[in-house]
């Protein structure tokens, strides 16, 4: 099963809080608490500053394999706004054009670490 979601604009969402959001929109395919389980996508618990690619045993496409970076807020945001524009092998299908809602999850992101 495949997590998908394209999302153009999010205006039920838009005075939500970015937990909200997340759980909304990424937790399908995602957990953020500490220790959480992988699923389709990788736990995120502190993705900010993670080199991309690096929690042993998730099959990772080739390219997010490959990568020799970490996650910035800004790498986020690019990557939520097309994640096939930062690799183009991918196997994750969301994308949320709104930078508001992206913003927010990846403020909420920020709080998930240690």
């Amino acid at each position: 099963m495949l997590c998908v979601w394209f999302v153009t604009c999010a205006p039920a969402f838009a005075d939500s809080n970015g937990e909200a959001l997340f759980k909304a929109q990424c937790n399908v395919c995602h957990t953020v608490e500490k220790g959480g389980e992988k699923r389709q996508g990788p736990n995120l618990w502190a993705i900010l500053g993670r080199t991309v690619g690096s929690i042993d045993g998730f099959p990772y496409s080739n390219g997010l394999k490959e990568a020799d970076w970490t996650w910035t807020s800004e790498r986020m945001d690019q990557w939520l706004a097309n994640p096939h524009s930062v690799f183009s092998d991918t196997y994750m299908l969301y994308a949320q054009k709104d930078p508001g809602v992206r913003g927010q999850i990846i403020s909420y992101l920020e709080t998930k670490t240690d």
